[in-house]
């Protein structure tokens, strides 16, 4: 869905669900549609006011490992706006979030997530706190004429509902910005709305490993205490330490990323 406000669009994405006559909202006309306040907020869409284009988009999951995990473990997106990268983070796959932020999808610093726009999705971001320190800094770099630094400065500001002015910042590099195919849009794809949720293959992973060692140590207690041939031990401790030097390479090799 999205809102043309001047010269700039704003494009968001959700789920669509039929008008029944039990719905609140079956007093609907047929050219009208009910959008949620998160959706309208990140449009900055005025419920009976503004006219929104829609268009379907599709974020079908193809891998299956990902379906499982998904499902397994859960995801819950929150919705932000685009914001440029802290300086020191330019080039990387990184992304600074608020606390409240990693709160809400479930997730420890350092972990990967997926970021979506309408248009484009990308994956193995590596979320980080956006300190004070570093808070200062960009409303500093922000605050200059060549950036704009709040979304009331721009054209949108006489569509601004109470609650899209408090939607959080997420700051990502302009690779990652190019890549959910927003970098074209006004300003660079800043103040574009994006949502963000934990990847859950790699929470998987994560958690996997930090059960290895537990699992190893519980294993070898096991074996001591039974009375198996010496080379059943000697297997089942070769495939222990090889599963643990798989999982001690994997852990470091996302971290890395």
């Amino acid at each position: 869905m999205t809102n043309k406000i001047g010269g700039i669009e704003l494009s968001t994405y959700g789920r669509v669900e039929p008008r029944t006559e039990e719905s609140h909202n079956k007093g609907m006309g047929n050219n009208e549609v009910a959008l949620g306040v998160q959706s309208r907020d990140a449009i900055c869409a005025t419920a009976g006011e503004d006219t929104v284009e829609l268009d379907r988009v599709g974020f079908s999951e193809n891998s299956n490992l990902r379906k499982f995990t998904n499902k397994f473990i859960g995801i819950r997106a929150a919705t932000g706006r685009a914001r440029k990268a802290i300086s020191t983070d330019s080039g990387y796959r990184i992304c600074r979030l608020r606390e409240d932020v990693k709160q809400t999808i479930g997730i420890e610093w350092g972990d990967h997530v997926v970021i979506q726009s309408s248009e484009g999705r990308v994956r193995g971001i590596k979320a980080l706190p956006l300190t004070a320190h570093q808070r200062e800094i960009a409303e500093e770099r922000q605050n200059s004429k060549s950036y704009r630094s709040s979304i009331e400065e721009t054209e949108i500001k006489k569509n601004l509902n109470p609650g899209s002015e408090n939607l959080p910042k997420i700051h990502i590099a302009y690779a990652i910005r190019q890549a959910l195919n927003i970098s074209d849009k006004s300003y660079s794809g800043v103040h574009q709305p994006i949502k963000i949720h934990r990847d859950t293959r790699y929470v998987t992973y994560r958690i996997l490993h930090d059960l290895t060692l537990p699992f190893l140590l519980t294993l070898i207690a096991a074996l001591i205490g039974l009375d198996l041939p010496t080379w059943v031990v000697a297997v089942l401790l070769t495939a222990g330490v090889f599963i643990l030097l798989v999982s001690t390479y994997l852990k470091s090799s996302q971290t890395l990323r």
